[in-house]
């Protein structure tokens, strides 16, 4: 009994040598061959127990330590640095330290690498929690994104940009998400690159009086007209030797104005294909008038256009205009001594080329 006790024992050893003996030539021989890192640099490890790097000086040594699985390199200088063969999607690599990762054959190519970090990527979706943020008056107006209920991903590596600048009411703006390449480590995929997000119920400039009830901006006028004449004859018994009337600088001390008459309305509207850096008047309701004057050197009379600039029409129906400003209510005056045809001529019609101009009909 004892002997066979002794026989099994033996045996036991044997095998458990042979399995340590066969694990060890497994990693030998997966350890040796050709490993390349980024810049193709080559680490030849040789399956007589030495070891070349390309470029550098001698030849090392390397060496499995005691579990068989940790790699002990020695450099020609008796230096020695650990590491242990590993593996992910791309294959095989050995971490060597300050040269980098090495992998077994070849260094994995640039599309391989962005396929594996496709397929690992984190998904995000650039539009939950955006809000758009609306400016100006159509069809000028301008869209900006708010995207501070966007996740912390989405604020720091996405960017957007609009199919156009400016927008009118009832157009849809087409809003493209971007994903930067600067995400460090880790790797991001957008769920959906574009959204759509429609412009409505914004103030906007007028295009035609279609529906407008100019009613409103004749009887502003009608006060301007009135004020106009009775300051420029105030002006002319004041001794003035210049008055303004109806837009026109009468050169004669004026003493009275009589037979004020308004003529045609024409509108005027800023062409599609003019840009808001050129031009600060979007459109224009004339108003043309004549009338005569007496004054101390002369007598005559002028032809005017006077024109409510920048109509907007607000989404509650209201109305207002204005040079600068839609709360002024304020008015251009041109004006000639010539004909009213002139007068049309050389202050509305002379701007057809910017503007789309119809005479207003009623």
């Amino acid at each position: 009994m004892k002997k066979y006790l002794q026989c099994l024992s033996l045996l036991l050893v044997l095998m458990l040598s042979i399995t340590m003996l066969s694990g060890c030539g497994s990693n030998e021989k997966s350890l040796a061959g050709e490993w390349y890192n980024e810049k193709g640099k080559c680490l030849d490890i040789r399956s007589d127990g030495t070891w070349k790097l390309e470029d550098s000086y001698g030849t090392g040594t390397w060496k499995f330590l005691d579990d068989n699985e940790t790699v002990e390199f020695t450099d020609f200088y008796g230096d020695t640095q650990e590491s242990k063969i590993n593996e992910d999607e791309l294959g095989k690599y050995i971490d060597f330290g300050y040269y980098g990762d090495f992998y077994k054959d070849s260094f994995p190519s640039e599309e391989e690498i962005s396929e594996v970090k496709a397929q690992n990527a984190v998904s995000i979706n650039p539009f939950e929690g955006i809000k758009y943020e609306l400016s100006g008056i159509s069809p000028y107006c301008k869209i900006s994104i708010n995207n501070q209920g966007c996740s912390n991903e989405v604020q720091k590596y996405v960017t957007y940009k609009f199919d156009k600048e400016n927008y009118a009411n009832g157009e849809t703006a087409v809003v493209t998400a971007e994903l930067s390449t600067n995400t460090g480590e880790e790797s991001y995929k957008l769920t959906t690159d574009s959204s759509n997000y429609k412009v409505e119920n914004q103030a906007e400039y007028i295009s035609s009086v279609e529906g407008i009830n100019i009613s409103i901006i004749k009887d502003e006028l009608d006060d301007w007209v009135t004020t106009n004449v009775a300051t420029a004859v105030k002006n002319g018994q004041s001794g003035y030797l210049y008055s303004n009337l109806l837009g026109f600088d009468v050169r004669s001390q004026m003493n009275s104005v009589s037979n004020v008459k308004s003529g045609d309305i024409y509108f005027s509207s800023l062409k599609k294909n003019r840009t808001t850096n050129e031009y600060d008047q979007f459109n224009m309701l004339s108003f043309t008038y004549s009338a005569s004057y007496s004054g101390e050197f002369a007598t005559g009379n002028v032809y005017c256009s006077i024109s409510a600039v920048n109509i907007i029409k607000y989404p509650d129906g209201t109305i207002k205009w204005g040079v600068e400003d839609p709360n002024n209510y304020d008015f251009v005056a041109e004006g000639s001594d010539k004909s009213m045809e002139n007068c049309i001529s050389i202050t509305i019609m002379n701007k057809s080329d910017n503007y789309n101009i119809s005479k207003v009909e009623g």
